[in-house]
């Protein structure tokens, strides 16, 4: 990890000294060119990265950085954290730079992360570890109990070795005072007394300055809590076996695969939402499983969790598959899908997947019709 900007560098898509061939964009919105970005890289497809990578710059400029640093950390993490600290470090030196480099040389960088990211293994723990701290109802006591500590406490229960691996996890995110996503920030966090904290449990400084630079750029609570995750991994052996994972096929609508229409873009919330009350038979799981007034809440997830989050390279470590599975327990919990409505709800969901695939295809048409008569 003590390379410097390899990502600028180094030429990971092995085009010798020539400048590369320049790429098409797709013809694709922001959101829509974001969805095909992270879910190629999780699906290991560089070409496809590439472009969608380049598309979101186009759409977003210096932005695009967040999103690469982001899906570095929650969907690379552990498996790779050369890879991810690299990221961490181009991005922060390109928006250094600010507008000083050429159209040229941003777009070869954006595109050499985005391979970079592809290439490289996965591990969606971050991601997971998130949930749980933030949203498990299990830990709700001990999320109360670390409020009431003073930041220094908290940080020195994240890596406290007696307490359980999920209550660490907790203290971090209290500690940093950070949300996820859209979610509320938490009062008395200490983010650089939790980063002191990390160097002196012995995590690999180069990791806690790139964290502590990430999260400062994207206001992440993933970036911090790969921190704590990474000393789990490190309890548990530093395992660093890979496995490869089958992933669903889909068809390509033009140059966008039908998988990128998720709950995140318009024609991929309407389709699933038609999908949830089209088909008998997976109306009646979701009903089952978690009631009427929540059947489309059910579906958006169940979708993202048939084709949306799975990954081609996984790390295989002790604790992946049970964070996982936790992680996935919590989020159909939040759309009021109770821990054994999960299983039903993806299989069937996973034996029709040929009439949302063609949903998805109709709404993507119709959504490219509407462009064309406006443009």
């Amino acid at each position: 990890m003590s390379r410097t900007l390899s990502l600028l560098t180094s030429n990971p898509l092995g085009l010798g000294n020539e400048p590369p061939p320049s790429i098409p964009p797709l013809d694709v919105d922001q959101w829509l060119s974001a969805s095909i970005l992270q879910k190629a890289i999780r699906r290991g497809l560089p070409d496809l990265a590439e472009r969608a990578a380049v598309t979101l710059w186009r759409h977003r400029g210096a932005r695009v950085w967040n999103r690469l640093v982001v899906i570095a950390v929650e969907d690379v993490g552990l498996a790779s954290i050369d890879t991810v600290v690299d990221v961490v470090r181009t991005a922060r030196a390109m928006n250094r730079r600010g507008g000083h480099q050429s159209a040229c040389e941003t777009a070869l960088a954006v595109r050499k992360a985005a391979r970079a990211l592809a290439e490289a293994p996965k591990d969606r723990g971050t991601d997971y570890v998130a949930s749980i701290a933030i949203h498990d109802v299990g830990v709700a006591w001990f999320r109360a109990e670390c409020l009431r500590l003073p930041p220094g406490e908290r940080s020195a229960a994240a890596f406290a070795p007696d307490l359980p691996t999920n209550l660490r996890f907790v203290a971090a995110w209290t500690a940093a005072g950070l949300g996820l996503g859209r979610e509320p920030r938490l009062d008395g966090g200490d983010r650089p007394g939790f980063f002191r904290a990390c160097v002196d449990a012995g995590l690999p400084r180069v990791l806690v300055t790139a964290m502590a630079e990430a999260t400062a750029m994207t206001r992440e609570v993933i970036a911090v809590l790969l921190l704590p995750l990474w000393a789990a991994w490190r309890s548990e052996g530093r395992v660093v076996r890979v496995v490869d994972q089958p992933i669903s096929e889909a068809p390509m609508l033009g140059d966008v695969p039908a998988w990128a229409l998720d709950k995140h873009t318009r024609a991929g919330k309407t389709a699933i939402g038609r999908f949830a009350v089209e088909n008998a038979e997976v109306r009646k799981v979701l009903t089952e499983a978690a009631g009427p007034k929540r059947v489309r809440d059910a579906a958006l997830m169940g979708a993202f969790y048939t084709d949306a989050i799975p990954i081609a390279r996984r790390l295989d470590w002790p604790l992946s598959a049970s964070l996982e599975h936790e992680g996935r327990r919590i989020d159909m919990a939040k759309v009021g899908v109770p821990h054994d409505g999960v299983d039903p709800i993806l299989d069937v969901m996973r034996a029709h997947y040929d009439h949302l695939n063609a949903l998805r295809a109709e709404c993507f048409r119709k959504t490219a019709g509407q462009k064309e008569a406006r443009s």
